[in-house]
Order: C-alpha cells, then sequence, then structure tokens
C-alpha cells in the first residue's frame, strides 16, 4: 500500500533526517527465509508485521509502548521497507496470516491497525457521537471502526462529494461538503453539546483548529493525521 506519510517523504516533508532509504510499511508476503533459530515461522509462509521495531529492553518496550522507545525504528520510515522485491523484518514481529484472506487485504493490517490503536486511545465507545475531518482511505477506515464500536452519530466532512458517498457507504450517518455547515450540522445532531469524540485524519493545522471548535466540553480530539514540518498545531 502507498500511505500518505509515503508521499509526505517522497516530497520531502516527513523522515528527510533518515533518506534515503526504501519507503514502504503497508505490506504483506511470502517469508523467503528466516535466520538461525527462528522456528515458528517457515518459508513460504503468508504473513503481515509490525513495523515498530523497538530495543525490547527498555522501561518503554516492557510496557508494550514501542513507540515511546528511545532506539525505536520503523520499517520503511527509518530503515529500508516493502517497495521492494525482499524486507527483512525482525522474526518476532512476523505474524502468519490466515490463507483465506487475499494479500491485497492483508495490506490494509498496518493501517488498520492504527485506526485501532487510535480508537482505543480515545475510548471510544457506543453511542458517542464523533466527527471525522477528512473522507480519504484513513478516514473510511475510521468511519468502519467506529460504527464497529457502535459510535452514532457518525458526522463526516470532506470537500470531495465523491470521498463522502463513500463514507455513507463505509457507515457514517451524515457526510458535509460544505465547511460553512459543518459546525451548525454537528450541533444539530448532538443536542447543541457539540461532537464527543473528533477524528483528524488529513494532517491540516486548520483542521486541528476546526477540530477544537466542534468537540463538547470534555470531549476529546484524537490527532491522527501528519502536518507539515512548519505547520503550528493549536
Amino acid at each position: 500500500g502507498i500511505c500518505g506519510s509515503d508521499i509526505h517523504m517522497f516530497n520531502g516533508h516527513y523522515a528527510v533526517d533518515r533518506l534515503p532509504l526504501v519507503p514502504g510499511h503497508e505490506f504483506a508476503g511470502t517469508v523467503a527465509a528466516t535466520g538461525e533459530g527462528v522456528k515458528h515461522i517457515k518459508p513460504g509462509t503468508t504473513c503481515v508485521a509490525d513495523i515498530n521495531i523497538g530495543c525490547g529492553q527498555c522501561y518503554w518496550c516492557r510496557r508494550n509502548e514501542i513507540l515511546n522507545c528511545p532506539s525505536m525504528t520503523q520499517v520503511g520510515i527509518g530503515r529500508d521497507g516493502a517497495f521492494a522485491e525482499y524486507v527483512c523484518v525482525p522474526a518476532r514481529l512476523v505474524i502468519p496470516a490466515p490463507d483465506n484472506v487475499p494479500v491485497q487485504v492483508l495490506a490494509l493490517t498496518e493501517p488498520v491497525s492504527c485506526v485501532v490503536r487510535a480508537a482505543r486511545k480515545a475510548n471510544a465507545s457506543f453511542g458517542q457521537s464523533v466527527v471525522i475531518l477528512g473522507a480519504g482511505p484513513i478516514g473510511n477506515l475510521h468511519v468502519q471502526m467506529m460504527r464497529l464500536c457502535g459510535a452514532a452519530p457518525i458526522i463526516v466532512a470532506d470537500l470531495s462529494e465523491d470521498r463522502c458517498r463513500l463514507a455513507l457507504e463505509a457507515g457514517a450517518d451524515a457526510a458535509i461538503t460544505d465547511p460553512a455547515q459543518l459546525k451548525a450540522e454537528v450541533l444539530k445532531r448532538t443536542g447543541g453539546r457539540g461532537a464527543d469524540l473528533v477524528i483528524e485524519s488529513v494532517g491540516s493545522a486548520g483542521l486541528y483548529a476546526l477540530a477544537f471548535e466542534l468537540i463538547r466540553k470534555g470531549g476529546h480530539v484524537a490527532f491522527f493525521g501528519l502536518t507539515g514540518p512548519h505547520q503550528t498545531v493549536p
């Protein structure tokens, strides 16, 4: 898969200090070879992989907070990734995949796992009102995740009518293309309170500022999209 962050890297807006490297962190594949001592994975196995590589020994790794590990690196972001015929991944991070799932679907494992983690960190739950800013591939994964959590209403905002149509098909209750109507629509559908949760999935400082206008008192904003290197997030 081609992630938005891959585009940011290509344009020199993200992880520039780690270049040159081979990008690609949304992937699935078949094990070509294993190192000595690897027992749980055999060559020929279809698999996915956790891209986050921690030291495995520090305070953060022991708490399974790998992203906080001081020496953490990521496949395709901090080291060579999957836009190649072969990619090397630590065996402990390789996960055998079900035989009946196509590799094209398995390649969504990484972005879906990020969406699941965001839902957990935001304590998304049954009956919460949610606004999702951006209805691209990630935004519409958030829509599906919120629907699985039982959130309602789910309100999506995007300038693209096509993307909003896809959001409705994915499970959104409303999709707004006119920014001038968004706040009024959110207030109408939440009894005038504002949303319990707003997810920014684009990476725009302006949308992050807007998110704080759309949440209720005590609500949550999930910072998901990557902003540019010179943008200031409120």
